[in-house]
């Protein structure tokens, strides 16, 4: 009982004092981007003003979908701002993308809506499990990507709403998700990249769920990735390269498809430190948007000209 009431007095004090640098973690070093990765410039941003800015879609005749809590805010790259349109959704949307043809996706938790190129009332997609919550949803060659984090799972379903695969991961532990950031991107025809974030991966998967290869590693280079669960989002550029954005060290890289990287679209202090679910796209000319819940603005970079590059 004495040992117990001294440890007890002892406590406060031994709580004042200094750890130590062996116990204090030190984060500047990851900040730091070196110059020779850093080939984009920033452009004017798409502001919003609105508060759950959670996705971008861009087709590749530049309109543009902006999803933020139930509101969907439509228009064209470049055009005035009176031609833009913003509609209710019936509930908060999760994601979007736009198909060959112009048709939008937006996903909501169990299902999607899909509004025509003309306008029309869109329609809704098949409803999923009851424990679903879809965080991505990408569209290849007559097929739908969807990444649900509440199932763990990434459902494919054909151009008519039949059900063609279910991808659970590739080790008996499937796709390890410490928190909901779960994300899907096209990669051709019949495969599509998913991120696998607390493996702090990207892997290649094809519609009848065969996993082709993946890259990846945990480490705290500017080649890695580093925290529990990154990268958060993914999106795939004209020329076939991966855009990778990661929370906690938030910064945006672009790797090749062995995953080698190529630049940083944005350093750490770019962004504001708590910032989290920076969803992606990417236009046909290879301009890239990031969407930024903290400054409630869609962000653009496009990469500096060889000859103004460091």
């Amino acid at each position: 009982a004495g040992l117990a009431a001294g440890l007890l007095l002892a406590a406060p004090a031994f709580a004042r004092e200094n750890p130590g640098p062996a116990f204090t973690l030190d984060l500047a070093p990851l900040q730091r981007v070196p110059e020779h990765w850093r080939t984009w410039t920033e452009l004017a941003p798409l502001r919003t003003n609105l508060a759950g800015l959670a996705a971008i879609a861009v087709a590749s005749d530049g309109r543009f979908a902006i999803v933020a809590g139930r509101t969907l805010w439509r228009g064209r790259l470049g055009d005035g701002a009176g031609r833009d349109v913003r509609a209710e959704l019936p509930e908060t949307g999760r994601a979007a993308t736009f198909l060959r043809d112009g048709t939008l996706l937006v996903a909501l938790d169990r299902t999607w809506l899909e509004f025509s190129a003309d306008g029309r009332d869109p329609t809704e997609g098949p409803t999923l499990s009851s424990s679903s919550r879809i965080t991505s949803i990408a569209a290849t060659t007559g097929h739908v990507w969807l990444a649900d984090v509440g199932e763990r799972l990434v459902w494919v379903f054909d151009r008519s709403g039949a059900l063609r695969a279910q991808i659970r991961g590739a080790e008996s532990h499937g796709f390890v998700l410490p928190s909901p950031h779960f994300d899907v991107a096209p990669a051709g025809p019949d495969r599509a990249w998913i991120v696998n974030p607390g493996e702090l991966r990207v892997e290649l998967w094809t519609v009848e769920g065969i996993r082709q290869r993946h890259w990846g590693q945990p480490g705290m280079n500017i080649e890695r990735f580093c925290g529990c669960c990154n990268p958060t989002d993914i999106t795939v550029l004209p020329d076939g390269s991966i855009v990778t954005a990661e929370k906690g060290v938030v910064r945006v890289k672009v790797h090749r498809a062995d995953g080698a990287l190529e630049s940083v679209v944005a350093a750490p202090e770019q962004f504001a430190a708590d910032t989290v679910g920076l969803d992606l796209a990417a236009d046909a000319v290879g301009r890239l948007y990031v969407a930024d819940p903290v400054r409630r603005a869609v962000r653009v970079f496009e990469q500096r000209r060889a000859s103004d590059r460091p």
